[in-house]
Parts: structure tokens; sequence; C-alpha cells
């Protein structure tokens, strides 16, 4: 997988991308670790939802980054301490980097999501990572209601500006990936 697929411009908004490629590619790691954790590192970004098939896989994206901003010397040496309170939630948690506080939240799909805000601002980017569920997939109802969601709920969150960023393994021809 050539990376230049997953470049950004500085400062890009209102980017809807997707990115399918089999399991084993590090669409994962390079969309839902690496770049939120540069997103925080440059405050390029006030809020991240991150949004997987399950909460608790949503989480464990969630406990990643945070364990980079506690545990990677190299990280912290560089950028500084982003977690300023030894409390950290295990679904949302904010980062700090100078200035400028930053929002970080998992979520499962099919969560009902309408009108979250961190004070004033909506989310600013949207992850999904591996949203479909490799056997709900197979089901035409399942498909379309997974669709809704996205059309009705996820897609509409933000604002003008968001950045959706949609990652995974195609599951079905007709999947929402």
């Amino acid at each position: 997988v050539s990376q230049s697929r997953y470049a950004y411009k500085f400062g890009e908004r209102d980017v809807r991308r997707a990115s399918g490629a089999p399991r084993g590619f590090a669409k994962s790691t390079i969309k839902a670790l690496i770049k939120p954790i540069h997103d925080v590192c440059y405050a390029l970004e006030k809020f991240i939802v991150i949004i997987s098939n399950t909460e608790s896989q949503a989480v464990q994206k969630l406990k990643d980054i945070q364990s980079e901003f506690i545990s990677n010397d190299l990280l912290i040496k560089c950028f500084g301490n982003f977690i300023k309170t030894k409390k950290i939630g295990s679904t949302d948690f904010v980062a700090i980097n100078g200035d400028t506080q930053i929002r970080l939240l998992a979520l499962g799909a099919g969560t009902e999501m309408r009108g979250i805000r961190f004070g004033d601002v909506r989310p600013t980017k949207i992850v999904l990572d591996d949203v479909e569920h490799s056997e709900e997939v197979e089901s035409e109802q399942l498909r379309e209601k997974m669709q809704n969601w996205y059309d009705d709920v996820v897609s509409k969150i933000g604002d003008e500006n968001t950045n959706i960023e949609f990652i995974g393994t195609v599951l079905h021809q007709k999947s929402l990936l």
C-alpha cells in the first residue's frame, strides 16, 4: 500500500475519505492511532471521534492513543505531556497542547450521537474504523440500517468543516465501505 494514499494537505477541511484494504495493511495503525496522535501534537483538530463496530473496540483504540501520550518518552520529549490529569476516562478524554484542548471520544457503531459537542465545538474529525460486522454485512436489512445510521447520524454530527475518515476491509460488494 502506497503511503501517499494517506497523505494530508495541511489544514485540509471538509474531507470525506474512505480507505479499504485487506487485513494487515496498517489502516487502523495509520488512521486511528498515528494520525490522531499527529493531530493532537500539532493541534490540528479540536474534537476527534473514533467509531468502531463495538464501543469496546473503539475504547481500545483510544487506550492505545492514551498509552502513547503517557508512556512514549520520545513523544513526550518532543511535544510535551498532553495528559494533565491522573484520572483518564476510558471512552472520553481531553488532551492539552499548550492553550488548545482536544477531546477524543470512543463510540460504537449504531450509537445515537446527535448533538455531541466539546464546549461550542462539534466534532472536527470522525474516524470510522472497521464499523461493519463481518456477519451483519451479509444481511440487506442490516446494511441498509448501517447506511441510514451513517447518513442520518454520523455525517451530520459535525459541521461543514468536519473531516470524516472511513477505513476498513471491504466485507461485501454492497457494504457501507
